[in-house]
């Protein structure tokens, strides 16, 4: 952790946050627990187990972590492979054909991770990493297990922190359900909606009516261009 370098915030969860970072060679993702989680010893050994956990996850879709460990100051950290740095958010609105390349390897990320019990649950473009020649990128998916860790304890957040922004909820989570491998699949609806188009589906004037919009609203169509 010395040798990095944190660059800018790419997503924030209850338990941790994550960080692009440089290191002399190469950009990585940084996944840093929250101060407040090691003053409770249970739940801070329970997330160092997590995070070895996650190392296992191995999917050429899926960003994969490379190390994990603490910082002298107490705070958990892992860090992945070798990142571009650009998302998926960065790249506007995609070809019908592009957009199907991505979305392939995606529903094979989510099929791999389904299949070990794990969902993730907050699926948008800024979490889909690309990585490889800008010719012909491949998607890698943050998974958000640690950034959204769920114990038999609580961390304790700020209530003002928004995890999943309401243009991202599925249906069942708005209802106070709890994430299920139909709610990935809700988005990657949203996401493919957004990769063709540059806006999600659903956006109301506040949180509460793009809320009701995911309940009660058709599926606005797709323009020509995108079919």
């Amino acid at each position: 952790m010395a040798t990095l370098e944190l660059l800018n915030k790419v997503a924030e969860g209850s338990a941790a946050e994550a960080f692009l970072a440089r290191t002399e060679t190469d950009t990585v993702l940084v996944e840093l627990s929250r101060p407040g989680l090691s003053e409770d010893m249970e739940l801070y050994g329970r997330f160092l187990d997590e995070a070895r956990e996650r190392q296992k996850l191995q999917h050429p879709h899926l960003v994969q972590l490379k190390e994990a460990g603490c910082r002298q100051d107490g705070r958990l950290f892992a860090v992945s492979e070798s990142l571009s740095g650009v998302h998926l958010g960065s790249l506007g609105v995609l070809q019908p054909e592009q957009a199907i390349e991505f979305l392939i390897p995606l529903c094979e990320a989510l099929s791999y991770l389904h299949g070990r019990g794990v969902m993730h649950g907050h699926l948008k473009p800024s979490h889909v990493f690309l990585s490889g020649p800008i010719e012909s990128p491949v998607p890698k998916l943050l998974d958000m297990g640690l950034l959204l860790f769920r114990s038999t304890k609580s961390v304790k957040t700020s209530s003002k922190l928004v995890l999943v922004p309401p243009e991202y909820l599925s249906p069942e989570r708005i209802c106070g359900q709890r994430v299920s491998p139909r709610s990935d699949v809700y988005g990657l609806g949203v996401l493919a909606f957004e990769m063709l188009t540059g806006r999600p589906p659903f956006k109301g004037a506040d949180a509460e009516e793009t809320r009701r919009l995911h309940m009660t609203a058709k599926v606005p169509q797709l323009p020509e261009t995108a079919l």
